[in-house]
């Protein structure tokens, strides 16, 4: 006999279908990938609410002050919808790193500051944008 020992009786072959049982959540690598893509938005979300605060609290800077929160809400608002499998989450989230990037790019040179948001929303572009470009794939 083909697999078993001389003596022990042979195991059955898996069968190609599995069943689920319907009570548990079917969890595939498309929304466990969906659920992580979501931390960047969370991340740059909180960070860009902090630094417009931060901004408006030292310089008394009112366009830091809505920038900052405009864009972080954006951002939070896009992992939102990216956690829960929305449409247009992901361009939302694509959206909120060009208008970033775009604002803060002239900058880049002044400082610290806008060179991090200039690299970071640079980062969080390119990978909102390889999710897209997938997603279209």
């Amino acid at each position: 006999m083909r697999g078993s020992r001389a003596g022990q009786p042979e195991l059955a072959r898996p069968t190609s279908r599995a069943t689920i049982p319907t009570c548990l959540p079917l969890l595939t690598a498309q929304s466990i990938q969906s659920n992580m893509s979501a931390y960047p938005a969370y991340v740059m979300g909180g960070l860009c609410i902090v630094g417009g605060i931060t901004g408006f609290a030292r310089t008394r800077s009112i366009p830091s002050l809505v920038a900052g929160v405009g864009v972080g809400a954006l951002y939070l608002w896009s992992a939102d919808g990216i956690r829960r499998g929305t449409a247009n989450s992901l361009e939302t989230a694509l959206g909120a790193s060009a208008i970033l990037l775009l604002s803060s790019l002239p900058r880049v040179a002044k400082g610290p500051i806008p060179a991090v948001l200039t690299a970071t929303s640079t980062a969080t572009a390119v990978y909102y944008g390889r999710k897209v470009y997938a997603l279209q794939q």
